[in-house]
């Protein structure tokens, strides 16, 4: 039987990950989260890609909204937009899909800290977490910082 183009490409990108995780030296702490998927092209692609830069600005100091950015991952063509009042590390919540371009801003917000993350996806792919960005806070009175 012979192998289609996308099982050609799946097994191409498991073998080359296979390498690469063999020939790195790595500590014994060191934790791998390594996936894999072919899209319908037969394309492979890894999740341990994930946006950078992501940066949440005060649209004003008196404005109770927040611009999230962040630069473009290669192939990406969409994006999903998470925030938490919680911490940098947990509680996220998606806040907007299939954002096609690098920027998003929020609706009016309630007093709290915010942090924001990015996921890309390409097809059925999504890439990792995006780093949290830095707090800003929405108070009660006149708006952000």
């Amino acid at each position: 039987m012979l192998a289609s183009g996308r099982n050609k490409a799946l097994a191409f990108a498991l073998t080359m990950m296979i390498v690469l995780i063999w020939a790195t030296p790595v500590s014994a702490a060191t934790k791998w989260s390594v996936a894999v998927a072919a899209s319908g092209s037969g394309e492979a692609h890894s999740s341990f890609l994930a946006p950078t830069g992501v940066t949440g600005t005060c649209v004003s100091s008196t404005a109770k909204d927040i611009t999230v950015t962040w630069a473009a991952l290669a192939h990406a063509t969409t994006y999903t937009v998470y925030d938490s009042t919680t911490s940098s590390s947990t509680g996220f919540v998606v806040l907007a899909s299939t954002v096609s371009g690098l920027t998003w801003t929020s609706g009016l917000l309630g007093a709290a800290t915010y942090w924001f993350r990015i996921t890309a996806h390409v097809g059925n792919w999504t890439s990792a977490n995006s780093a949290s960005s830095a707090p800003r806070v929405i108070t009660n009175g006149p708006g952000c910082s």
